[in-house]
């Protein structure tokens, strides 16, 4: 009677098949580092500072900020094109709103100049989504890894005569704690978005601009 010798495939570590997931995935929790888009008029005079993320500002002081009593907002310019229309709507909606909450607590926003007013022109520089598959599969084991991420571009000129009077270019990670957001494409994208709208408003800013 033959005998057959039986090996057994090797198991499958499943935590280690999700840490590697981790390790490719958590490649969109960094912050980006964007080169210039070309959308600023120009990218001379604006410093590093060294809060959470890549920011660089530039701006003028409460002297010449305060004299603007009005503010208009033009819609964003979609520089990344990886995203689908719906994303592109849903990331364009929530810096909206979030521009209009923040900027109205300053100004009066107006949809055309009238006397003293700034316009604010900005620029969507890159969204990186979340992986929201990869997401589900390793909620169980070890969470979400797979985290997104957001960059722009704002300039804020004198709405009369063009001349600037700030210009900042921002990006961020997704924040730690905001883990629901890895389970909509660009969850992480769009709760980043009052951030981005509390920092342009501290950056015109009529009492203390920086």
């Amino acid at each position: 009677m033959s005998t057959h010798t039986t090996f057994a495939a090797p198991a499958i570590n499943l935590r280690l098949v999700l840490v590697a997931a981790c390790a490719l995935g958590l490649a969109g929790c960094v912050t980006p580092k964007v080169a210039p888009s070309g959308f600023l008029a120009s990218y001379a005079g604006l410093d590093a500072s060294d809060e959470a993320g890549l920011v660089r500002v530039s701006t003028s002081g409460a002297d010449v900020l305060s004299a603007y009593t009005t503010i208009v907002i033009d819609p964003p310019t979609m520089i990344e094109a990886r995203l689908s229309t719906k994303d592109e709507s849903d990331v364009r909606a929530a810096l909206m709103d979030a521009l209009s909450s923040e900027l109205g607590k300053d100004r009066m926003i107006v949809a055309a100049p009238s006397g003293a007013t700034l316009r604010v022109r900005y620029a969507i520089a890159r969204v990186d989504t979340s992986n929201v598959a990869l997401n589900a599969l390793t909620t169980a084991v070890i969470g979400a890894v797979d985290y997104g991420s957001l960059a722009l571009e704002v300039e804020v000129v004198d709405a009369a005569t063009g001349e600037r009077r700030a210009a900042m270019t921002w990006a961020r990670g997704a924040k730690p704690t905001n883990v629901l957001g890895a389970y909509a494409a660009t969850g992480h994208a769009r709760a980043l978005a009052p951030d981005f709208a509390r920092r342009v408003a501290l950056l015109i800013s009529p009492k203390m601009p920086g």
